[in-house]
Order: structure tokens, then C-alpha cells, then sequence
């Protein structure tokens, strides 16, 4: 569970080990599409997938999924593990919707905004 795997490594700064952020990001894309195919509105989903593609397009795209805590944390912090929050709100070099990156296509159905 969460509480018992994640959080943890989450307190002890281990954030990369576990399932890449570029790749759940990919999931919640696919996710989204599966819901839009449905005609379902999942705005917990959607909140997922904008604070993760916001943490990818900082530059954890290499980081694991509870690197998720970076978006809360100082910045001195969040410069140790490689993020940069103006690379972020510039739009950054997170794929765009269909692009392919390291074998994947990725889908985002918002685009996140300035």
C-alpha cells in the first residue's frame, strides 16, 4: 500500500527508486483516453496527471512516482534532485500529446497553463 511502501521512501528522500514518473505518465494518459473513450469525467485522474506532468516537465521524468512530495517541497530541495521549476512554467520539454519519447507515446488530454 501507500502508506506502507511509499511514504517511507518518501520521508527517507528516496526518490528513485520505483516506478519511473515518465512512465506513470504515460499511464495516466492512457487512462484518460479509456475514460474520455467511456464518456467519464475522473477529476481526481485529471488532478493526477497535471501534477505529474508538471513534476515530468521539471525534469523528474527519471524520478519514482513519489517524487510527487518535490511539488511541496523548497526549492533548495527540489534543485538537489534535479528540478527547475522555471524549465516548468516555460512549457519545458515534456512531450506533447502523441509524441513519441524512449518508446512511448505520450497522451494528455489537458495541457497544463501558465
Amino acid at each position: 500500500s501507500v502508506f506502507e511502501n511509499q511514504i517511507p521512501k518518501m520521508m527517507a528522500d528516496e526518490l528513485d527508486d520505483g516506478i519511473r514518473v515518465k512512465h506513470f505518465c504515460k499511464d495516466l494518459g492512457l487512462a484518460l483516453q479509456v475514460a474520455e473513450s467511456y464518456e467519464l469525467t475522473l477529476p481526481g485522474l485529471d488532478v493526477a496527471n497535471s501534477l505529474y506532468n508538471l513534476l515530468n516537465t521539471a525534469g523528474g521524468a527519471e524520478l519514482a512516482t513519489q517524487a510527487l512530495i518535490l511539488i511541496y517541497s523548497d526549492e533548495e530541495t527540489c534543485f538537489a534532485h534535479g528540478l527547475d521549476w522555471d524549465e516548468a512554467n516555460e512549457g519545458g520539454t515534456a512531450p506533447e500529446q502523441g509524441e513519441e519519447q524512449e518508446g512511448y507515446t505520450y497522451h494528455r488530454r489537458h495541457h497544463r497553463t501558465n
